[in-house]
């Protein structure tokens, strides 16, 4: 089966790009973490076309479990 991924350029719903994150880290798929991360950025205005910004969210964006 051919790993499909997912065009999130239209999601708006920040729970939902949230939890795309949270699924493509569980299952290995980073290229899909990044492209939501990206879109989740895009929703709150955020440009990560500045490097300086990008660099920074990036870190202060890395999610770990509650619990």
């Amino acid at each position: 089966m051919e790993n499909l991924k997912p065009d999130l350029s239209n999601e708006w719903d920040k729970q939902k790009l949230r939890n795309w994150m949270d699924n493509a880290r569980r299952l290995g798929r980073e290229d899909v973490y990044r492209d939501a991360f990206r879109q989740l950025c895009r929703v709150e205005g955020r440009n990560l076309d500045d490097g300086a910004v990008a660099g920074c969210v990036g870190i202060g964006m890395t999610r770990s479990p509650v619990g």
